[in-house]
């Protein structure tokens, strides 16, 4: 993987955790594709 492809992924999954939390402030659902990502 490149890492502007990593850096990207890493932008959405941000991207991603603020929507949740703007949702139902729920981050544990996010948490497994912070890890995986």
């Amino acid at each position: 993987m490149s890492s502007s492809a990593i850096k990207h992924l890493g932008q959405l999954s941000r991207e991603i955790v603020k929507d949740r939390q703007a949702e139902n402030h729920g981050s544990r659902d996010i948490l497994p594709y912070v890890a995986t990502g």
